[in-house]
C-alpha cells in the first residue's frame, strides 16, 4: 500500500536555543502522532531556514500575519499560487492552483498555530480543491471532512476575535500619546509633515506644505474635481516619492484628513466588536459611535490637549468637506451609491475573494422600485496585457439578498454554527473534567467531615455554659483549641478546593450558557418546520454574519460568526481552549525535556 505524504506546519520561538528545543520537541510530536496511523508518512523535506525533516517552521511570525517564510513556502510546494491585489489592504485575496502538490496532507499541532486570519478559510478550501487537506490535532478535525470544516471554521472565528481582542488593547496606550501630541502612530508618510523622532511629533514640511496648500486651492477656490487636480498637479510637474502620477484616492484621503487643519484624528473612532457592542478606540462606520467619538475628540481640541500643526485654515478645510457632501449628493441623486450600507464588507466574491460593492441602482419595472446591485470590485479592475476584467462574478440585487437573509438557508446555517458551538462547549468540559484532581475531592471532603465534628464539639460546650456547667473564662479555654483547629482545616479546604472549584464554576458557566444555545436550537427547527420567519430588520439579521460568499452562478452562501445566544460561551470557550493548549504544550514540552 503507498502510503499518502505528509508534512507538518510549526510556530517556533526568535530564540535560537530556545527555536532548537522547541523545534525538535514538535518534530518529535508530530513523529509521535503518525506512529499510530500507517497510512500517512512524514515527507522528509529540508529547505534551509524554512523546513527540517519535513516541519515547516516560522520563527516567532504571529499567526494574524497572512504572509510568512515558511508558510508561503508551503503553500507554494502544495501547489497554490497568490492571487496579488495592490488595492486590498492584505495585497493577497486568494489563492489558485497552478500545479500539482509535492504531498496530500499538513499536520498542525492547533489551530493558532497555522493562521489567525480569517482569510484561511478560503486557503483550506483551494488546498481541498488540489487534495491537500489540513489536520489539526488538538481539535482531531480535518478539512477532508465537510461536516469537520464548520467546526474549524468555529475556531479560526476564536482565533481571530483573539487576535483583534489584543489588537484593541494596544491602541489604549495611544490615548496618552495623542494628549501630548505625539499622534504619529505608524503607516504610510503623511505628505505635508515630517516626523520628529525624539517628541514622536509631526512637524510641518514646508516643501510638502506648499502641494498640500495647491490641492485645497484647486479643491475650494478653483472648483476642480478629484481626478481633475490629479492631471493639472502632473502638468505642473508635482508627482508622488515613486515618480507616478497622483491618484485620486490620495487626494481624496488629502481632502477629508483633518490633521491638515491642526486636529488629530488617532483614536477617535470607536470599535462595534464582533461579538456584541463594545466601546474602543477602533475604527467602525456606524453612525451613532462615531457621533459619541467625534464629540469625545471635540472636548480633547477644546481643552487644547490635542496638537498638529495645521497647514491649511480651518475655514477652508471645512469648505472642502462641504464641497465634497455636496457632490456626493448629486452622485447619489444620478442613482450612483458612494456611501455605507448594511451590507458593506458583507459580500464577498466566491471566485477572486474580493469583497462586493454597492456598484449602482437601476429601476426595475416589475417591482417598480428602484433597486441597488452589488458586484465584485474586481470587475472594474482591469488586466493591464489583455484588458479585460480581473473578475466576471455576477452581480446580486440587494432584494435578492434580503430575500436569502429571510429564508430556510439563512436558517439552516444559522442552526449548524448552534451546533458545532454546543460541540465545542461539550469538547471543552470533557477536557476541563481532565483537570479535576480526584484526591483533592476526597481530601476536601474528609476536611468537611472534621469540621463538621468540631463545630458540633463545641456546639455541646455552649449548651453546657448555658446550662451553668461552665463559667465565661473555663468556655474560652475549652473553645479556643477548636477554634484554632477549624481556622486550620478551613485553610486547607481553601487551598486543596481552590483548583477544581475554578474548573467546577467554569463548567457550570458553561452549561448555563449551553442552555441558551439549545433554547436557540429548538427555536431555529420551529423557524426552519414552520416557516415562520422573524420580523427581524436587515441589520439585526446581518448582526451575527461574518459574510456572505457568491458563487460563479450568482447564489449567495452564508458563513456565521456565531449565535447571538452563544456571544459569550463563543468567547469564553475560545479563551478556555487556547488556555488548556497552552496547558498541554507545556506538559509534552516539559515531559520531552
Amino acid at each position: 500500500m503507498i502510503k499518502k505524504r505528509c508534512v507538518a506546519y510549526a510556530r517556533v520561538s526568535t530564540d535560537k536555543k530556545d527555536q532548537l528545543n522547541s523545534l525538535q520537541n514538535q518534530k518529535t510530536y508530530f513523529q509521535r502522532e503518525l506512529e499510530h496511523n500507517n497510512n500517512i508518512r512524514l515527507v522528509h523535506m529540508n529547505i534551509n531556514g524554512l523546513c527540517e525533516d519535513g516541519v515547516y517552521y516560522d520563527e516567532g511570525r504571529s499567526g494574524t500575519k497572512l504572509h510568512r517564510p515558511a508558510f508561503d513556502k508551503m503553500l507554494e510546494d502544495a501547489g497554490l499560487q497568490a492571487v496579488i491585489d495592490a488595492d486590498s489592504e492584505e495585497k493577497t485575496t486568494a489563492y489558485k492552483i497552478v500545479r500539482k502538490s509535492k504531498f496530500d496532507y499538513i499536520f498542525v499541532k492547533d489551530t493558532t498555530r497555522f493562521a489567525r486570519n480569517v482569510s484561511v478559510d478560503a486557503i483550506l478550501k483551494t488546498l481541498a480543491e488540489n487534495k491537500v487537506y489540513v489536520r489539526f490535532l488538538d481539535i482531531n478535525k480535518t478539512s477532508e471532512s465537510n461536516e469537520d470544516m464548520t467546526y474549524i471554521q468555529i475556531f479560526l472565528t476564536f482565533a481571530e476575535r483573539e487576535s483583534r481582542d489584543k489588537s484593541v488593547k494596544t491602541h489604549f496606550g495611544y490615548e496618552e500619546g495623542v494628549r501630548q501630541g505625539k499622534i504619529y502612530t505608524g503607516g504610510n508618510k503623511l505628505i505635508g509633515y515630517d516626523l520628529d523622532k525624539e517628541s514622536n511629533c509631526l512637524i510641518v514640511n514646508e516643501k510638502e506644505a506648499e502641494l498640500v496648500r495647491l490641492v485645497f486651492d484647486l479643491y475650494t477656490e478653483e472648483g476642480l474635481g478629484q481626478q481633475v487636480i490629479c492631471n493639472r498637479l502632473a502638468e505642473m510637474g508635482y508627482f508622488n516619492l515613486k515618480g507616478n502620477k497622483y491618484t485620486r484616492s490620495t487626494i481624496k484621503r488629502m481632502l477629508s484628513n483633518e490633521k491638515y487643519k491642526g486636529e488629530s484624528n488617532s483614536g477617535r473612532y470607536q470599535y462595534k466588536g464582533l461579538f456584541g457592542d463594545r466601546s474602543k478606540t477602533l475604527r467602525t462606520y456606524d453612525d451613532d459611535l462615531r457621533k459619541d467619538a467625534r464629540e469625545a475628540q471635540q472636548r480633547l481640541l477644546e481643552q487644547g490637549i490635542v496638537k498638529v500643526p495645521a497647514i491649511v485654515s480651518a475655514e477652508q478645510f471645512d469648505k472642502a468637506q462641504r464641497i465634497t457632501e455636496s457632490n456626493r449628493k448629486k452622485y447619489n441623486n444620478n442613482c450612483t451609491y458612494h456611501g455605507t450600507t448594511d451590507y458593506k464588507r458583507k459580500i464577498k466574491c466566491g471566485c477572486c475573494g474580493g469583497w462586493y460593492t454597492a456598484s449602482g441602482r437601476k429601476y426595475m419595472p416589475t417591482l417598480k422600485a428602484t433597486v441597488r446591485y452589488y458586484s465584485c470590485k474586481h470587475r472594474t479592475t482591469y488586466d493591464e496585457a489583455n484588458g479585460i476584467p480581473k473578475c466576471n462574478n455576477p452581480s446580486i440585487k440587494e432584494n435578492e439578498l434580503d430575500t436569502f437573509l429571510n429564508s430556510n438557508a439563512y436558517y439552516n446555517h444559522r442552526m449548524q454554527s448552534v451546533i458545532s458551538l454546543l460541540e465545542m462547549a461539550d469538547f471543552a468540559k470533557r477536557r476541563l473534567g481532565q483537570f479535576i484532581d480526584a484526591d483533592s475531592t476526597k481530601a476536601v471532603e474528609s476536611i468537611d467531615n472534621d469540621i463538621t465534628n468540631i463545630t458540633e464539639k463545641r456546639k455541646r460546650l455552649l449548651a453546657l455554659y448555658a446550662d451553668g456547667m461552665y463559667s465565661k473564662q473555663e468556655l474560652d479555654e475549652l473553645t479556643s483549641d477548636y477554634t484554632q483547629q477549624i481556622d486550620n482545616l478551613t485553610a486547607k479546604r481553601e487551598q486543596l478546593a481552590k483548583g477544581n472549584e475554578e474548573i467546577e464554576k467554569q463548567v457550570a458557566e458553561i452549561d448555563t450558557l449551553c442552555r441558551a444555545g439549545k433554547k436557540e436550537l429548538k427555536e431555529l427547527k420551529h423557524i426552519i418546520e414552520t416557516e415562520d420567519y422573524p420580523k427581524k430588520t436587515r441589520k439585526e439579521l446581518l448582526r451575527d454574519v461574518d459574510y456572505i460568499t457568491i458563487d460563479n452562478t450568482g447564489k449567495p452562501h452564508i458563513t456565521f460568526k456565531s449565535t447571538s445566544a452563544m456571544h459569550d460561551t463563543a468567547l469564553m470557550l475560545g479563551q478556555l481552549i487556547e488556555n488548556l493548549n497552552e496547558a498541554d504544550e507545556a506538559g509534552w514540552e516539559e515531559e520531552m525535556q
